[in-house]
């Protein structure tokens, strides 16, 4: 859809407008838009309305001790509409991507590129004084470099990229390296810092907990796929993009009349062990060590497929000075595809990306978790005018793996609120899920008559945690041909144990859904005449 100007103008892009933000065909007839849209929807419900609409629906939804904490601000008066536990601190799971997302619009910009680089050191050049050349590549903490899904969007996949590189390199004429030199410093990368100290320990081989580096590729995850032989005997594997000279892999998987299976990993190493029985052709991501380092013995690897040798993969020790060189090739991946996989595709490796390149933009210093938190805390103490209210939002990572994450459905609709009339709103409301679109609302409020709204949203899942934050937005609606933008954050914790032990995810999700769909009644019912 179009988004027309909210508060303040909008930056402008020498780009055509990306389709999403075009003002979409209407999706069959409506009667309400056909007929009153543009004259009736002039004014908000006034506070108590709405507010008792979700408190009655709320009392009835019995959440059995789960907490709640609800806020919406009708985004152009600045004035909050429903307030139940608003201020009440909760952990928010994949919704504090929106934090995220928000503070890298600010601390990068929204013209930032994460930039890639493949040179050349002559032997002159070269660090280990070998009388050999050396490849460098130079990593500036992209998530998204070898992504199959950001590659495929392009119109590429990640052979055709890694092609790129094999022929950049073959194109000099050259056969043989000393070293193969994997700078990734752009990030620290310790084992205490690939993954967060507070992620689940018996999760760390998901896709969800990889390992976050400066030099990543694939989403730092082997695809797996296991297929059946026949019954007693192991399974068959294909691992992709590395295959099994990369990971070590100790075979007690069978096939078997069930698909009951699971994956052990090591936490220093990329040995994995698959165990269980197989049934049907199934395939998972795995999780890689390294994945600096593994992206550089894969380049070995294929090179070597071209008769060039590289003697070795090797990582510069702290402050080790590189030398230039001459580039050969580089893969440049704008900040506006990588915060739609951020925020649509609730992606954490790119959420902890982020985080960390902004702790390097901030510092100079290698990104960590500690000083890319330090970089967020310091957008919301510029941007929020409540230094209590910017003080209550806990942030221990990025991407909201982390339990330790806390904050309240005010602070999340201040941060929404600060967007939406800043200078960076196009970008970020394009990140966001819509309901029936790729992304994770694909499945929710996407039937025809659910909402007169537009709905952009973030959700947030994690065990006995479930969040649904983002904006109504219903476009010409105003006196003056603006939009009518309401920011609203519903979070529930603690469903699914203790008194609430019975209280399903899908239940609470349900929930949400319909708590939206009261605003949305209560905005044209106020409007209607």
């Amino acid at each position: 859809m179009l988004i027309p100007p909210i508060l303040s103008p909008m930056k402008s892009h020498p780009q055509p407008c990306p389709r999403h933000w075009r003002k979409p065909t209407p999706r069959g007839y409506r009667p309400l838009f056909t007929l009153v849209a543009l004259l009736c929807l002039l004014a908000l419900p006034a506070r108590a309305e709405m507010e008792s609409a979700l408190l009655h629906r709320l009392s009835t939804a019995d959440l059995r001790g789960a907490k709640v904490s609800i806020c919406v601000m009708d985004v152009r008066e600045r004035d909050l509409l429903v307030e139940v536990h608003a201020d009440r601190a909760m952990t928010p799971a994949s919704n504090m991507k929106l934090v995220t997302t928000a503070a890298a619009l600010d601390v990068l910009g929204e013209d930032f590129t994460f930039s890639t680089q493949l040179s050349l050191l002559g032997v002159q050049e070269a660090p280990a004084g070998d009388g050999l050349p050396a490849l460098v590549v130079t990593g500036d903490g992209d998530p998204a470099f070898g992504s199959a899904n950001v590659l495929e969007d392009a119109g590429y996949s990640v052979d055709q990229m890694v092609g790129w590189w094999l022929d950049a390199v073959e194109d000099t004429g050259l056969d043989q390296f000393g070293q193969l030199v994997i700078d990734d410093r752009v990030f620290e990368y310790s084992e205490q810092q690939r993954v967060h100290p507070t992620w689940p320990r018996n999760q760390l081989h998901r896709w969800y907990c990889a390992q976050v580096a400066g030099v990543n590729f694939f989403d730092n995850c082997f695809r797996v796929t296991a297929s059946p032989t026949r019954t007693g005997q192991d399974a068959q594997l294909a691992i992709y993009p590395f295959g099994r000279a990369i990971i070590q892999t100790e075979m007690r998987l069978t096939t078997g009349r069930t698909d009951q299976w699971d994956i052990i990993t090591r936490a220093d190493s990329n040995r994995v062990t698959f165990r269980g029985t197989l049934r049907n052709k199934q395939t998972q991501y795995v999780a890689m060590h390294d994945p600096a380092i593994v992206f550089g013995e894969l380049l070995k690897q294929e090179l070597a497929k071209r008769g060039i040798t590289v003697n070795e993969v090797v990582r510069p020790e702290g402050d080790q000075r590189i030398a230039e060189g001459k580039t050969l090739h580089k893969i440049n991946t704008t900040l506006q595809a990588v915060l739609n996989r951020t925020n649509k595709d609730s992606m954490n490796l790119y959420a902890e990306a982020l985080l960390k390149r902004m702790g390097f933009e901030s510092t100079g210093s290698p990104g960590t978790f500690e000083n890319g938190a330090s970089a967020v805390r310091g957008y919301l103490a510029e941007h929020i005018d409540d230094p209590t209210l910017a003080a209550s939002i806990q942030l221990t990572d990025g991407s909201g793996m982390s339990r330790n994450n806390k904050l309240s459905a005010r602070a999340l609709v201040e941060v929404l609120r600060i967007q939406a009339t800043g200078d960076s709103f196009r970008p970020y409301l394009a990140s966001l899920a819509q309901p029936g679109k790729p992304g994770s609302l694909r499945k929710r409020l996407h039937e025809e008559d659910d909402l007169t709204a537009e709905l952009y949203a973030k959700t947030g899942t994690i065990n006995h945690v479930s969040a649904l934050s983002g904006y109504l937005i219903y476009p010409d609606a105003g006196p003056d041909g603006n939009a009518r933008v309401l920011a609203f954050s519903i979070l529930i914790n603690g469903h699914g144990q203790g008194a609430a032990r019975n209280v399903s995810a899908i239940k609470v999700r349900a929930l949400q859904d319909e708590l939206v769909k009261l605003m949305d009644q209560e905005v044209v019912g106020a409007a209607a005449p």
